[in-house]
């Protein structure tokens, strides 16, 4: 593996590369219910409390949820299905979705969990696959392609 510099590695997001156009039609997707609660410092919240954060990113007006990744395990997996079925039956208008990484074990748990409560979770895939990782991790091009 080469040695990566620092700045292959972080990304700066406060530096501005190019202009970008203003967007006229926004669309808001939060990773909180399941991103937010991922530090060591943080309690994984009881569900009664994601069901509160839940209808109050409905009452935002938030579009999208990330609401777990059900794959991770028991408690996540229920989770997830109570806040799917929260949507259900609480008629919220934000749409759900799921974590999961590219492996059938990730991405079957949020199938049933759609198919069982009837509400579409849109399944958002994805590889750890950045230059840190690589180089936490020792993988290299080939490996990350194959799980790609």
């Amino acid at each position: 593996m080469k040695d990566l510099r620092v700045d292959e590695m972080v990304y700066d997001w406060n530096t501005v590369e190019r202009a970008v156009p203003r967007a006229r039609n926004l669309t808001f997707f939060d990773e909180t219910l399941r991103d937010g609660i991922q530090n060591p410092s943080v309690v994984d919240p009881p569900i009664e409390d994601k069901v509160r954060i839940l209808h109050l990113m409905d009452d935002l007006g938030l579009h999208h949820v990330d609401i777990g990744l059900p794959g991770a395990g028991r408690r996540a997996r229920e989770a997830v299905y109570e806040l799917a079925r929260e949507i259900r039956d609480a008629k919220l208008t934000i749409k759900a979705a799921c974590a999961a990484r590219t492996v059938e074990a990730d991405i079957r748990p949020i199938v049933e969990i759609a198919q069982q409560v009837g509400v579409p979770i849109e399944v958002m895939t994805f590889v750890g696959s950045s230059p840190i990782r690589w180089y936490a991790e020792d993988w290299d091009f080939e490996l990350i392609q194959k799980r790609s």
